[in-house]
């Protein structure tokens, strides 16, 4: 029988996982002839699902050993029907076993009803192109010793007649066909009527998984640079530049977000659903909404701001606000949540340092400027604009943060100065409504700084 040995060359330990199945006692059988350089390890995972697992269990290590094999058996100490669970739980002892080998792999005897079952199972999932490619003969794990699977190109019945031919012990599993788990549902039933009418089937399906692998393949070289003039990725955060982005093509969009949903998982471990994809993109895309936010999983957030977005940890907190305001009309240093300080104090400008301030900092004239409030904002606070020559007039702070494209994570945290009249006439780091600074006048100035800075 034809298997992929060329696989299995690179490594000194190979981790057998045998189940004690028709395909696994092929794949032991196969290694005893072909692998006498290699130091194989029988490694067996007793779900503990039925009540005759124990026994197979047993017979199988009696067979290992009589081929001089070493085995190793782990039983599901928590055991549950949940598939997803199950494959994990093996996985780890696989896992935890190969680690205590340098240069191993891990061995299994997938084959290509497994590879079909595998690409009906994820088409119905909304897979990626690199999910419907289904398993490859070698899969590298960051961290972890690789997979490999020498019979995934031979059929299920290839292996059985095999085993029979040999006269090969084999230990089935009886929920090999209980239909309640899906694959068994998709191999017993819908593959087995799919090959009955189209025997010529499996042969079309190498094709066609051959075909998506080639282009995914393709694809992802191109994805690399796509991503890299998109995206600038940090260790908690990913910035995405709408400006690119929206030169696209459609297509060039949808695939880029699909590279970009592989590289979350595996760099951040972040793992989107297709409709979250879409909703990033839609987001994107969506001219009339500058500002927008997307609850993501694991506490990520995606976050619109203009022209910039981005996938970030959400650190979103509460700012803590001032509890009372603060009124003033002189010289003061009052204490701000967060460890800041605001600071008051009266002076006087130089002729060049006026020109130099002016529109860049909350200098206000003394002689004019009566009793002052400093707090944060609140619903419908209203802003004065005056400048030399011109009518004063007002427009709403949330608008006045709209028009000067102020992000909304940034908007609660600016203070505002208020008048006597409850006007407020400038924010604090940001902007004052007097425009017109003189030499010949006396200001307060309002600065906000950190009780451990000396600025």
């Amino acid at each position: 029988m034809e298997w992929n040995k060329e696989v299995l060359e690179p490594f000194d330990t190979l981790v057998a996982a045998i189940s004690g199945g028709a395909d696994s006692m092929a794949l032991l059988d196969l290694l005893a002839q072909h692998c006498q350089d290699k130091h194989v390890v029988v490694a067996h995972f007793d779900h503990r699902l039925r009540s005759e697992s124990s026994q197979q269990a047993q017979s199988l290590m009696d067979y290992a050993s009589g081929r001089g094999f070493p085995f190793v058996m782990k039983m599901w100490d928590a055991p549950e029907r949940a598939e997803a669970a199950a494959r994990d739980a093996r996985y780890r002892f696989l896992n935890e076993i190969a680690d205590q080998y340098p240069n191993s792999a891990i061995v299994t005897a997938h084959h290509f009803d497994d590879q079909m079952e595998t690409f009906f199972l994820k088409l119905v999932r909304a897979s990626t192109l690199n999910g419907l490619s289904a398993m490859a003969l070698r899969a590298d794990f960051k961290g972890r010793s690789p997979i490999v699977r020498p019979l995934l190109m031979q059929e299920k019945k290839t292996l059985e007649d095999y085993v029979r031919a040999k006269g090969l012990p084999v230990f089935e599993d009886p929920s090999n066909m209980d239909l309640s788990y899906e694959r068994n549902w998709w191999r017993n039933v819908l593959l087995k009527q799919v090959r009955e009418k189209y025997p010529q089937f499996p042969e079309q399906m190498r094709h066609i998984l051959f075909d998506i692998r080639a282009a995914d393949r393709l694809l992802r070289v191109y994805s690399e640079n796509w991503l890299e003039e998109l995206c600038s990725f940090d260790r908690k955060r990913i910035s995405l530049s709408i400006d690119v982005y929206s030169k696209w093509s459609n297509y060039q969009q949808r695939l880029a977000l699909m590279y970009l949903a592989e590289r979350l998982i595996t760099q951040y471990n972040l793992t989107l659903s297709r409709q979250q994809v879409e909703d990033i993109s839609s987001l994107l895309t969506d001219p009339f909404r500058p500002q927008a936010r997307l609850s993501l999983p694991n506490d990520w957030t995606f976050e619109k701001s203009y022209q910039v977005a981005y996938i970030k940890k959400d650190a979103r907190v509460m700012k803590e606000r001032l509890t009372h305001p603060i009124h003033l009309n002189g010289p003061v240093q009052a204490p701000l949540p967060e460890g800041k300080v605001l600071l008051s104090v009266e002076r006087e400008l130089e002729d060049d340092e006026a020109l130099d301030l002016m529109g860049k900092t909350c200098l206000f004239p003394i002689e004019s400027l009566g009793k002052i409030t400093v707090r944060h904002r609140e619903n419908g606070d209203i802003i004065r604009f005056s400048s030399p020559g011109r009518t004063p007039f007002h427009q709403k702070v949330a608008r006045f943060f709209i028009n000067t494209k102020v992000p909304n994570d940034q908007r609660e945290s600016y203070l505002l100065v208020l008048n006597e009249k409850n006007t407020v006439i400038g924010l604090l780091g940001l902007m004052t409504t007097d425009k017109q600074l003189a030499s010949d006048h006396r200001y307060l100035q309002l600065k906000v700084y950190k009780e451990d800075s000396h600025d």
